[in-house]
């Protein structure tokens, strides 16, 4: 690294607090090397481990999925052994294991409602149970990787962060006493030869929303980019992250991808050379294991690594600790434990906005007030009746359809020769968390002239082309039943609507014989006109915000809600865009027969386009604007002139 690398790096971290230099002042080089380290939380015998830990502390712990009570007595352990140790400095606790069980969606049925309101409220519940444990930081959202529109993905994004962060941590830099430090991931999934363009516009924009939000930690992707891994690469972690969106945060070491330097790219001739290039690139914890603390000392100590490097780091990770109290002398109990203070009608109502009813070619939804209803899992093996079992929540589910449908006959398992000639239509509920297992459960229920309704329970949705090919009607409830049974039979009764849209485009991989389904796709139980646009100002001469209005109508006969989503479609210009783009979207409940306006608000830079030169700005020229219910369903259609040019900020 050259004097103006070096120069450049430290001119992109902020200035130190006055504590976090005082401690980093009496640090030995093994203490400033364990704050960059990790370890797994140790078992709960501390007689085991207690002792190497107090000698070499780590500064993060990585603490997997458990019950909230045995997670705060095993934390509370550690963190107390890691007090006897000379400068008795906290680890930070990182959540690994995914969310504490909870009665509220998870991160897919989260994005599902559109709401980010909902979201941030979602996110905020997440972080206070996780504080309540002693944990103070958590990985954001694994559940969610399927969302990948940058505008939508982008929105979560910076809901989350303000949900588990609190709203205030991005002005005042401190993150209270029922919130957690956001983990976010930094590029794409897997391998590939991307433009700058791609992936500032595309596939780092909901990244740098986080950032820009305030995420406190970034995990860099395990991946590359024409050929240069993540952990490896200077221009994404330095340029990028720290000088472009101003990231003041930790950069952490994904699991194995460090090895991966020498195993998978072959850019490092050992693990030792791995280390020094990611901490060189600007990898700020190395998240080996303990073992990664002797290694990055003998790498400083033979100038491999230069210390100031380490030091960096260090008080990166120290600065982070400051901002959630850990370094205070009497530090803020954890929050009291225990459920958070919320109405039924509020899980509820998250519920039913997550809820994404798929398909229903044959109008088998809602259930018959009158008929036969089996219900069946696919989950299940053979029954003793030689039909198929249901699990113990399907036995909830029974029950929860018997009592709102008192004139229907409900019960478990598969119908039989029987059950032929039972009064009115019978349907078959396949219940499932594996699309694919309930496809050819779904194949043979159509083929036998019945209608069928597979709720699947899980986020699986890379597996369901097969099951999109039949004509069963599909509900995507993204997560098991659980304690929210009886809202899941109240929209299978018809007594509440399935509210959610889809947060990304199915299938997740182009498949030719599967059922495409766009972004923003979902039924309800009515029925919605949309008419009078108004796009205002028509021709863009500045750098304003462009109004996009519409008259909404309910023309059914019952109560819905749907998501109104403003695309634009072609554009002239010289730079080629994806079309349609999703640049604004509004949720909008209405009674039956219910008008009424929506406003929404398309910002400059949703507008603009990276060009050759990779500055964001506005391109004059004609662009299509697109108003409708889904990607695939435009209902109105209108045009915008952009007079304009110039560069625009990417977030005003």
């Amino acid at each position: 690294m050259g004097e103006s690398d070096s120069t450049e790096a430290a001119s992109a971290r902020p200035a130190w607090d006055r504590r976090v230099r005082e401690v980093l002042g009496r640090m030995t080089l093994e203490e400033k090397v364990g704050q960059i380290s990790t370890t797994p939380l140790p078992p709960a015998d501390p007689e085991v481990w207690a002792p190497d830990l107090a000698a070499r502390p780590p500064g993060i712990v990585l603490v997997p999925a458990m019950p909230a009570t045995d997670m705060a007595a095993r934390v509370a352990a550690f963190q107390q052994t890691l007090g006897t140790a000379r400068l008795g400095i906290p680890a930070l606790p990182v959540a690994i294991g995914g969310r504490l069980p909870s009665l509220l969606p998870g991160p897919m049925g989260a994005a599902s409602t559109w709401d980010m309101g909902t979201v941030e409220r979602l996110a905020a519940e997440g972080a206070a149970a996780l504080r309540a444990a002693g944990v103070f930081a958590t990985l954001g959202s694994p559940g969610s990787g399927w969302v990948v529109d940058p505008v939508l993905a982008s929105s979560i994004a910076i809901a989350r962060v303000r949900g588990a962060q609190g709203r205030d941590a991005g002005r005042t830099g401190l993150i209270g006493a029922r919130h957690v430090a956001l983990v976010i991931r930094l590029g794409a999934a897997g391998d590939g030869s991307w433009h700058e363009r791609t992936m500032r516009s595309s596939l780092l924009a909901a990244a740098e929303a986080a950032v820009r939000a305030g995420a406190a930690i970034v995990v860099p992707s395990p991946a590359s980019n024409a050929g240069v891994p993540a952990h490896s690469d200077s221009w994404l972690l330095k340029q990028v992250l720290r000088h472009d969106w101003g990231f003041s945060g930790i950069v952490v070491s994904a699991a194995g991808a460090i090895q991966g330097l020498v195993t998978t790219y072959g850019i490092a001739a050992g693990i030792d050379q791995a280390i020094a290039s990611a901490i060189e690139a600007g990898v700020d914890v190395i998240n080996d294991g303990p073992d990664a603390v002797g290694r990055v000392v003998d790498l400083v100590q033979t100038g491999a690594v230069p210390q100031w490097l380490v030091d960096d780091s260090a008080a990166t990770v120290l600065q982070l600790k400051l901002r959630l109290g850990l370094l205070d002398r009497n530090p803020a109990p954890p929050v009291a434990a225990g459920e958070p203070v919320r109405s039924p009608a509020t899980v509820t109502r998250a519920v039913l906005g997550s809820l994404v009813l798929l398909s229903d070619p044959t109008g088998a939804l809602p259930l018959p007030e009158a008929g036969t209803v089996h219900v069946v899992s696919a989950d299940a093996g053979p029954g003793d009746d030689g039909g198929w079992s249901t699990e113990p929540e399907g036995h909830e589910l029974v029950q929860s359809l018997t009592t709102l449908l008192p004139r229907a006959e409900v019960r478990t398992g598969m119908p039989g020769p029987a059950d032929a000639g039972s009064s009115g239509p019978a349907t078959v509920l396949v219940l499932t968390g594996d699309p694919e297992a309930a496809a050819p459960m779904a194949g043979r229920v159509v083929a036998s002239g019945r209608r069928c309704v597979v709720l699947l329970s899980s986020d699986r949705v890379d597996r369901i082309d097969d099951l999109a090919t039949t004509t069963a009607s599909i509900l995507l409830g993204w997560q098991p039943f659980g304690p929210n049974v009886d809202t899941f039979a109240e929209v299978l009764a018809g007594r509440a609507e399935p509210e959610g849209r889809l947060p990304m485009s199915l299938p997740v991989l182009p498949s030719p014989r599967s059922v495409a389904y766009p972004l923003g796709h979902g039924s309800g139980y009515t029925t919605f006109e949309y008419s009078r646009l108004r796009i205002a100002p028509s021709v863009l001469l500045g750098r304003e915000s462009v109004r996009v209005r519409c008259l909404v109508t309910n023309t059914g006969h019952r109560p819905g809600r749907d998501v109104v989503q403003v695309y634009l479609g072609r554009r002239t210009g010289t730079i080629a865009t994806a079309a349609p783009s999703l640049v604004a979207f509004s949720p909008v409940r209405l009674g039956a027969g219910q008008s009424l306006p929506v406003t929404l608000q398309i910002p400059p830079e949703r507008l603009a386009v990276w060009d050759r030169s990779m500055r964001h700005v506005l391109q004059p020229g004609t662009v299509e604007v697109l108003v409708g219910r889904s990607a695939g369903d435009i209902r109105l259609t209108g045009t915008l002139t952009v007079n304009s040019a110039g560069a625009v900020e990417r977030w005003s």
